[in-house]
């Protein structure tokens, strides 16, 4: 039997080296696939030395059984010859894999309360600054990436995302972080500007959906702070004041001409479409993890010359396409947890709230996105099961 001391000694570097796996991933998201194999990887290896040293002693939660359950599926369609690409299922199993990684990683490390408010620390501090970059890249780098790296993409790069609606993604799962340490911390100043500086720059760069959404995460987090605690009106008034003014220095524009655009489901809905129809030639077998791009010339309703549909855009429905009745299974359970544990633990609401994102474009497609809303939902999975009833205090360390 493995000793409980060495596991307690080597939580903070299997955490603090998973952490950063993490934020390396989101840095070089732009070099994505390769970033991506590597992240994933970099977890694999990771979660393999624990389990090697520490086998299951950071114990188990029940939100590791559909992320596991998403790879043995994958295995049941290339046994069963259900999959149109054993290659592309194959890569796809190792992808789930890899996020069921992040989670166990953050779940089994981060129970202890001092350690896991050091590394929401760190994510929170390492979001602001790539919102502050971001914000300056915007205006100034014609499409480079961090004004060094030339791509192809001159008005969708925002911070090291090569698409702006993927950075908003990142932006939601953060900026829950800053407001909830605004609202219980003393100093409030150093929470609130963090928090409207990650707003400012989901609206500068332009996203409709990510500015709909970090406004509804900031809606809601000040309704729980006045239901809680009606002084909190200072705090609530202030803050959104705050979001607002650096909002208004970012510039509205560009993201009010694009709410004004005559067809705002352009491409979105042609894809939906075609998968819909697509679910219906396979409703329970799927075609196989990884396959839509191969699957969807053949049901296009829409297809451009020039253009390769490479996501529907919609990453509950490419789900379902791919895998079928037993993913539907799987999404929901993983959804209903994430909403669970965010009651608890507000600061982890952006995790559903990414989630609800993710119907109407492809973040969970991206390995670095991916790989931090797992081991924020492992993070807040840890933080449920100390016992405490409100971890929403419990992150200041109060």
């Amino acid at each position: 039997m493995i000793s409980l001391t060495p596991y307690k000694e080597c939580t903070p570097f299997f955490a603090g080296f998973a952490t950063l796996f993490v934020l390396l991933g989101i840095l070089t998201a732009w070099a994505d696939p390769i970033s991506g194999y590597l992240l994933n990887a970099s977890g694999l290896l990771l979660v393999s030395i624990w389990l090697f040293c520490f086998g299951l002693a950071g114990g188990v939660h029940w939100l590791i059984l559909p992320l596991l359950m998403m790879s043995a599926y994958g295995l049941v369609q290339i046994a069963l010859h259900l999959t149109v690409s054993c290659f592309e299922t194959w890569n796809a199993i190792s992808t789930w894999l890899a996020r069921a990684a992040f989670f166990y990683l953050a779940f089994a490390t981060l129970k202890v309360a001092e350690l896991r408010t050091s590394v929401l620390s760190l994510v929170l501090g390492f979001g602001t600054l790539l919102s502050i970059v971001g914000m300056i890249q915007w205006s100034t780098s014609k499409g480079n990436v961090l004004w060094l790296i030339p791509t192809a993409y001159q008005d969708e790069v925002f911070g090291t995302f090569l698409n702006r609606d993927h950075y908003a993604v990142f932006a939601e799962l953060i900026l829950p972080i800053a407001l909830t340490r605004a609202l219980m911390s003393n100093s409030k100043w150093p929470y609130s500007l963090a928090a409207g500086v990650i707003y400012a720059s989901v609206v500068e760069s332009g996203s409709r959906a990510g500015t709909a959404l970090v406004s509804l995460e900031a809606m809601v987090i000040m309704a729980i702070a006045l239901n809680r605690k009606a002084a909190e009106y200072r705090w609530v008034f202030s803050a959104a004041a705050l979001m607002i003014i650096c909002s208004l220095a970012a510039g509205w524009q560009y993201v009010w001409f694009r709410f004004h655009s005559t067809n705002l489901f352009a491409f979105r809905r042609e894809m939906a479409l075609a998968s819909i129809q697509m679910i219906h030639a396979r409703p329970l077998s799927g075609f196989g993890l990884g396959t839509w791009p191969m699957v969807y010339p053949a049901f296009a309703i829409f297809d451009p010359p020039g253009f390769y549909m490479n996501h529907a855009h919609n990453d509950w429905l490419e789900l379902i396409v791919e895998g079928g009745l037993p993913v539907v299974v799987a999404i929901l359970s993983i959804g209903y947890g994430s909403l669970v544990l965010s009651r608890s633990s507000l600061w982890a609401i952006g995790i559903p709230v990414s989630m609800l994102h993710a119907l109407v474009d492809f973040p969970l497609q991206k390995p670095a996105i991916a790989a931090l809303v797992f081991f924020l939902l492992g993070t807040a999975a840890a933080a449920a099961q100390t016992g405490k009833q409100n971890n929403f205090v419990e992150e200041e360390g109060k």
